[in-house]
């Protein structure tokens, strides 16, 4: 399957515009259109070249200087369609000598503009600061927080150019803390390649930025070697590592600098093309591409009634089921090697795929199966019955209707097979379910899970962190930000950066014969990554690993993972305020699971350093009934 489409854009923040060319923009347009490109960048501010004294200019005298010249004819240089492949670049705003008045001034009219003709972006050149000036960097922020508030209804987004090393990281995540998040998510950044080094591998310096915002990454021309007939190659090092970057949802890549080569800015989009199509995403991460970085809220499965896409995509994962079959193989073999009778139900049947799993995995045994098919989902229920007509015919299959916890059976099983589980494990309140279940089960029965245990660590994803604040609706922001920040979110992860290795959390093990408590507390210390300098703790992932029946297992955890699965996406847990530590200073994380007659919820908190998360359950819960 192909990889996604290839968006290549020009940064021309520093060409000069004319003011005798009002058409270089329309040529400029035509020009990428001619050589694959989707979009420019191009200077918005008005040029400051010639001026004597930079101390002298003021809000009026900069209020007196031309207009650039596409400007004053915006209506006839290019079309609304094609204004919106425009972005502007506040080119020289971070000037030496600039009053921060003159600066927030410049700022404003220059959004005014980006407003007025429609362009999708405004980008500020954070790595014109100088190393080290944090306090240049704060002031700047100040401006943009102000900015991103007052034009938090008109759709553009701020674009943050720096670059892609220590330094640069640094200056993007102080400039992101000071201004917190937004209720939109309208804040990106461009790191910038700053070397062709053929030593340069893939590392945390890199990786780090996969939890970051990013809108598209730069590869300046001087990062470009000669290669065949002197046309720009990328080395093999520089390849590697864009490579790696290729999973990254919805990237876009940038050429910047000058033009070092006779045929133009053309000759740079081949090189991009060339790593781009030699990707070849594996066909689940192609399947699962557009779900990368949705967050989704896990399922309430006594509340909710799943419609049959669902189903369908479930049904889909071909790793799940076969490791189902064969642990009601193992278990039918093992534990009744000369046949019988033996009752197994199918808890939560759905449209019957563990049904099917069965059904095959009592192929070549020597004794009978009475299945009974187990559904509470009225619609759901429709389709069992029509399988056991259409599809089941020849086989013992009984559909009963109903909660698992309400049936009563005068047979009981030997086997109970279900899929209960959520992302987290526990988290969809599997332990409940067959707690109440277990009136179902004969002495000496067994569950299928066996076991499944939660596990936790802490991530960078400052994308997804973003993501939860844009669920916030303005009119109730205090209370709808508490609500969403205290909330646990289903995600394929794709734009995380792990800190530290995966520990396990809860364990839960069935049948539970001492109907022991499902309430849980557990206190992890996390080693944070040393491998950089600072490390920003967006929130926590959650996966899980089961146990079937033996030494067959299904996981999402590091922890027997299973190759290949996707219907199971990991849970983020995020952390109403982000938290920056040293690289290898240690996190402390407490986590509650809490019970009640009627909910389950989950609290968490860092001691000392963050508020207990969701106390009481007031922001997310699941019912119980």
């Amino acid at each position: 399957m192909a990889a996604a489409p290839l968006i290549v854009g020009l940064y021309r923040g520093n060409a000069v515009l004319e003011a005798d060319q009002p058409w270089w923009l329309r040529e400029q347009w035509r020009e990428n259109l001619g050589n694959g490109y989707n979009f420019t960048l191009i200077p918005l501010l008005k040029s400051l070249d010639g001026h004597a004294a930079d101390t002298l200019l003021d809000v009026h005298t900069y209020d007196a200087l031309p207009q650039p010249a596409f400007t004053r004819k915006a209506h006839q240089a290019l079309s609304v369609d094609e204004w919106r492949s425009i972005g502007g670049v506040l080119n020289g705003l971070m000037r030496p000598g600039l009053s921060m008045a003159l600066v927030e001034h410049m700022a404003n009219e220059a959004a005014q503009w980006a407003k007025y003709l429609g362009m999708h972006s405004v980008t500020i050149e954070l790595d014109t600061i100088p190393a080290g000036d944090d306090l240049l960097v704060g002031r700047y922020a100040g401006i943009l927080a102000r900015l991103l508030q007052k034009s938090q209804y008109e759709g553009f987004h701020i674009w943050v150019k720096t670059n892609l090393d220590e330094q640069g990281w640094h200056q993007w995540n102080l400039l992101r803390n000071t201004i917190s998040y937004m209720p939109k998510d309208r804040l990106h950044v461009l790191p910038t390649f700053t070397t062709a080094d053929e030593g340069a591998v893939w590392n945390a310096t890199y990786q780090r930025w996969f939890g970051e915002n990013i809108q598209a990454l730069i590869l300046p021309t001087k990062v470009f070697q000669a290669g065949t007939a002197g046309q720009p190659v990328l080395s093999p090092a520089l390849q590697k590592i864009c490579n790696a970057f290729l999973p990254y949802h919805s990237l876009k890549w940038l050429v910047s600098g000058p033009c070092l080569h006779q045929g133009g800015y053309g000759a740079y989009f081949a090189p991009i093309a060339a790593v781009h199509d030699a990707y070849r995403p594996s066909q689940l991460e192609a399947f699962l591409y557009y779900s990368s970085d949705e967050l989704l809220r896990p399922m309430q499965p006594l509340q909710d009634q799943l419609h049959s896409s669902n189903y369908e995509f479930f049904e889909q994962d071909p790793v799940k089921y076969l490791q189902y079959e064969r642990a009601i193989a193992a278990a039918l073999r093992e534990r009744h090697p000369d046949g019988g009778e033996v009752v197994l139900m199918v808890l939560g049947a759905g449209r019957g795929p563990l049904v099917d799993a069965a059904l095959r995995a009592a192929e070549g045994w020597p004794g009978k199966l009475r299945l009974f098919a187990v559904e509470k989902n009225p619609t759901a229920q429709v389709t069992l019955r029509h399988r056991a007509n259409d599809d089941w015919h020849r086989h013992n299959v009984i559909v009963v209707s109903g909660d698992m916890r309400d049936w009563r059976s005068a047979l009981r099983a030997d086997i109970i097979v279900s899929e209960l589980l959520g992302s987290w494990g526990d988290n969809e309140l599997s332990p409940e379910c067959l707690d109440g279940a277990s009136h179902l089960l004969k002495e000496g029965g067994i569950s299928i899970p066996q076991t499944y245990t939660s596990w936790l660590a802490p991530v960078s994803s400052a994308k997804l962190h973003n993501k939860v604040a844009a669920c916030v609706q303005f009119p109730h922001l205090e209370l709808d930000a508490r609500r969403y920040f205290e909330s646990m979110f289903v995600v394929k992860r794709s734009m995380m950066f792990p800190l530290a290795e995966e520990q396990a959390c809860f364990t839960f093990a069935h049948p539970n014969t001492g109907m022991t408590t499902n309430a849980r507390f557990t206190e992890r210390r996390f080693q944070l990554t040393p491998r950089l300098q600072q490390c920003v703790v967006h929130g926590f992932y959650g996966t899980f690993c089961a146990r079937l029946y033996g030494d067959i297992y299904i996981s999402i955890a590091k922890d027997h993972y299973s190759e290949g699965m996707f219907c199971w996406f990991p849970l983020f847990i995020p952390l109403a305020v982000p938290l920056t530590l040293a690289g290898g200073s240690t996190l402390d994380l407490q986590v509650w699971r809490r019970v009640s007659a009627n909910r389950v919820w989950y609290e968490w908190q860092v001691p000392g350093l963050s508020a207990i998360h969701n106390p009481g359950g007031r922001s997310s819960s699941l019912g119980l009934h």
